[in-house]
């Protein structure tokens, strides 16, 4: 069985559990082209909560009765793809289910993750998030490494927080590894 989370009704302030509904449907079978993938990770962005309004964006809204939609990554289980074999992780629009069919058409198609990368990071640094940080850290915002200059009175001012963030028992190389899509633990 394919296990789906799907859209009951639109929110009408905050999403909460009531908008969906937890619904059992066949796996899909793949057609000529298309791969079936097993759902491992899925991705929660903020133009999600767009997708819930009846009014389209960039992309028609999730309708009452629809899989809600959602990147995820997966791993393919069955192919009829002369692109993606069995085996091959792959990320794309798979919706909030256990199962999706990949196809290569379309904006939203699959792409294999690359070898060497954990495929996770495909939702987190390499997805549309990391891409739009990156984007506004770089572009807009013209981030760009510098030494810092530490006055003793920034130290004074920054003591507080460093103290805290050492008292919480997290360092921050856990937080980097979190950041980049790597296992913390």
């Amino acid at each position: 069985m394919n296990h789906q989370w799907v859209l009951k009704s639109r929110p009408h302030d905050e999403v909460s559990e009531a908008c969906f509904e937890w619904r059992q449907a066949p796996v899909p079978t793949p057609g000529p082209g298309e791969a079936l993938v097993r759902v491992v990770w899925l991705s929660i962005e903020p133009t999600q909560r767009t997708w819930l309004n009846p009014h389209a964006t960039y992309i028609p809204p999730v309708e009452p009765g629809e899989v809600m939609r959602g990147v995820g990554v997966g791993q393919v289980i069955e192919s009829r793809s002369e692109r993606l074999a069995v085996g091959d992780w792959v990320t794309g629009m798979t919706g909030w289910q256990e199962y999706a069919l990949a196809g290569d058409a379309g904006l939203f198609g699959f792409n294999k993750v690359p070898d060497g990368i954990d495929p996770r990071a495909m939702l987190n640094l390499y997805g549309a998030s990391g891409l739009t940080a990156w984007i506004g850290m770089t572009d807009v915002g013209r981030a760009a490494l510098v030494k810092p200059s530490w006055s003793p009175a920034r130290r004074a001012a920054w003591a507080p927080s460093r103290d805290r963030w050492r008292g919480s028992g997290a360092a921050v190389s856990s937080a980097s590894r979190a950041v980049l899509g790597r296992p913390t633990g």
